[in-house]
């Protein structure tokens, strides 16, 4: 069984918390986000022309998450690396579901907090999926934790976890996430990504809905 108590130790019932005030709107994540893959994917792109982004998403404000298509769960690990930030990986990344590269370019949107969204919190990965909605996955969240270090140089999930919902290894054990500032692996901290065999209802960790934005024609 995965180690949970590494995590369980700092989660409460979190509220939503903007990643960024003042100016630091969608338009600027979005920029970050083109540096980033520029420099730690070697990806030059801009969003906007590439990809047929609303003008208007769910939230206020709304960090992307772009993967390239030729990214293995590997791929994202050393992209997290490579911002200065270890990770930890109670299971290999490569034996999760979905670990490929998922062979073409995709964007997708999530709400700009630092925690899981308020309606998740507390919900088991089996009712997550039952809610019908698209939820981020360990690469893309993976990708989210390294452009907002890049940009901020702080960690998503400081002291909450993000479920996985379709994401498992092959026994079904359910995959989840979190950032530790003061992980022993670099003086950034750290990426975790866990699992656990969903049974008990624990609190401090919910999900990540993920607003896909379709290529552009």
């Amino acid at each position: 069984m995965g180690s949970f108590s590494a995590a369980i130790g700092r989660m409460l019932v979190p509220k939503p918390v903007a990643l960024a005030p003042g100016d630091r709107d969608t338009a600027w994540w979005i920029a970050r986000s083109e540096e980033f893959a520029k420099r730690h994917l070697k990806v030059e792109v801009i969003l906007r022309e590439r990809f047929a982004i609303p003008a208007e998403l769910p939230w206020g404000l709304a960090i992307p998450v772009f993967d390239p298509g030729n990214l293995t769960n590997r791929g994202m690990v050393n992209s997290i690396k490579g911002v200065g930030v270890d990770v930890h990986e109670e299971a290999d990344v490569m034996k999760y579901r979905g670990s490929e590269a998922c062979g073409a370019p995709t964007l997708h949107f999530i709400n700009g907090s630092n925690r899981p969204d308020r309606d998740t919190v507390g919900l088991l990965p089996a009712q997550l999926r039952g809610t019908g909605k698209n939820y981020l996955g360990l690469r893309g969240y993976g990708l989210a934790s390294a452009v907002y270090f890049f940009a901020t140089r702080e960690h998503l999930d400081p002291e909450t976890f993000t479920w996985f919902p379709e994401i498992s290894l092959s026994g079904g054990d359910t995959a989840y996430g979190y950032g530790d500032p003061d992980g022993w692996g670099s003086s950034n901290g750290e990426v975790d990504f866990r699992w656990y065999s969903p049974g008990p209802r624990y609190y401090g960790g919910g999900a990540r809905m993920a607003v896909s934005v379709p290529l552009k024609s």
